[in-house]
């Protein structure tokens, strides 16, 4: 589960066309046949299984403050079009707290294609000061101003492995690779063997690891750990 929020570095959005629903999504590259997606939310991906997930809780330190993040997976009716196929998602429910005040509330959606890749296709963002809302930075979705369609976890994880979760021009973008698939990593909710690990480069130059256990999911974002999960 992706807890912690990327860091953002907005960048001088100017001359970047909209692409409409439906389009392949990648900017500045030749197209690349769609995916297919036959049962895109049963997402049964062995160190992603949110067929299974409910909630779940991190908790660790960031900057001398207390952070806390809360994930719940959400009923949605929301419809994506990916190169003509319309695939519904799995949402994600994704809460913050700083000290004990919320941070912020976005909302994740998620599906996995017919090969088992599973595709991250945005997110909708409230940031919060104090009870109230002050923007939607980092906020977007596949298909609307040029974002690609992200890939969130490939298939068969592999060390060198390279994917961009995010590449939205003017917003956002990231990139990861596979680091290790051999680690075995102990948190709160318990010790894990054979984790993937994951090296993430935010848009600001920002470098954090992920670590993800079978059958479970994330365990550590950089310095916060699971504390909980609940499944169905």
């Amino acid at each position: 589960m992706r807890t912690r929020r990327m860091k953002i570095t907005l960048y001088a959005a100017v001359g970047f066309a909209t692409v409409l629903a439906g389009g392949t999504g990648i900017a500045g590259s030749q197209e690349k046949p769609a995916p297919t997606f036959s049962h895109p939310t049963e997402i049964t991906h062995p160190y992603f299984p949110l067929v299974s997930f409910l909630s779940d809780k991190f908790e660790g330190k960031e900057g001398g403050k207390s952070v806390r993040v809360v994930n719940t997976r959400k009923a949605t009716k929301k419809v994506f079009l990916i190169g003509g196929q319309k695939v519904s998602p799995v949402a994600v429910e994704f809460r913050e707290f700083e000290d004990g005040k919320l941070k912020e509330i976005a909302l994740d959606y998620y599906a996995q294609d017919d090969g088992g890749t599973v595709y991250y296709l945005g997110e909708e963002v409230a940031n919060y000061r104090n009870g109230k809302i002050i923007g939607h930075e980092g906020a977007w979705e596949y298909g609307k101003k040029n974002a690609a369609l992200g890939v969130f976890l490939p298939a068969n994880p592999k060390v060198g492995d390279k994917y961009q979760p995010e590449n939205v021009p003017g917003v956002t973008k990231e990139d990861d690779e596979v680091i290790s698939i051999s680690e075995t990593v102990t948190v709160p909710n318990g010790t894990y063997r054979n984790c993937i690990k994951i090296k993430e480069t935010l848009s600001d130059g920002t470098i954090e690891y992920k670590v993800y256990a079978k059958g479970i999911g994330m365990i550590i974002d950089d310095s916060l750990k699971l504390v909980f999960q609940r499944k169905k």
